[in-house]
């Protein structure tokens, strides 16, 4: 997905906030990633090895179906991205907990720019806030404004609440299963965007 970068002037918050802060909005960029990806494939989902407590739950996708023969299995494309970026920390002096904890962190980074490179294929690109980290660390491209073939979309305020409601509904969807698949199209989802984007 093609997008371009804003520059941030906020004032600081304190970093545990920033921190809750910025987990919960890749939560609700992933959720509405997946939403609009839903009008052109099937997602399959598995239960997260842990449930989250003090943010939204960043839920872990197993699959992309386009069809039966275009299929992308998101844990082995992850484990080979994020297991180069963690050798290269290990080389590089990182304890093994810091690699490991790198590790979890670019799996949701990684996550976030495949979707969106996805659904740069369908007429989407971002405007974006790419955020500060250490020059080791990968980078988040946080989206601000989301546009469809040049036309706007949604913005910040959207994203949340779009990106929240998904979130939920697949949380509630896998609470008591270890796999669910969300089918295109799916018409709970799909009344997300129609309510808040109206």
């Amino acid at each position: 997905m093609e997008y371009t970068e804003q520059h941030d002037t906020k004032q600081k918050v304190p970093c545990k906030y920033a921190s809750r802060r910025l987990r919960d909005y890749q939560t609700s960029q992933q959720g509405t990633f997946i939403g609009l990806l839903n009008n052109y494939c099937d997602i399959t989902f598995i239960k997260p090895p842990k449930k989250a407590v003090l943010t939204h739950q960043f839920v872990k996708i197993k699959k992309i179906s386009f069809s039966s023969k275009d299929v992308i299995v998101l844990e082995d494309f992850l484990q080979k991205r994020c297991g180069e970026h963690k050798d290269g920390d290990l080389d590089r002096g990182c304890s093994e907990k810091t690699a490991n904890r790198r590790f979890q962190t670019n799996k949701k980074i990684e996550t976030l720019h495949l979707l969106y490179d996805i659904l740069g294929e369908f007429g989407f690109f971002c405007e974006v806030n790419a955020t500060k980290g250490k020059k080791e660390t990968m980078k988040l491209q946080n989206v601000e404004n989301v546009f469809y073939q040049e036309k706007y979309l949604m913005g910040i305020e959207e994203i949340y609440t779009v990106g929240f409601k998904v979130n939920d509904y697949l949380c509630n969807l896998i609470e008591n299963k270890d796999e669910i698949t969300l089918n295109r199209n799916n018409r709970v989802v799909q009344s997300f965007f129609a309510e808040n984007m109206m």
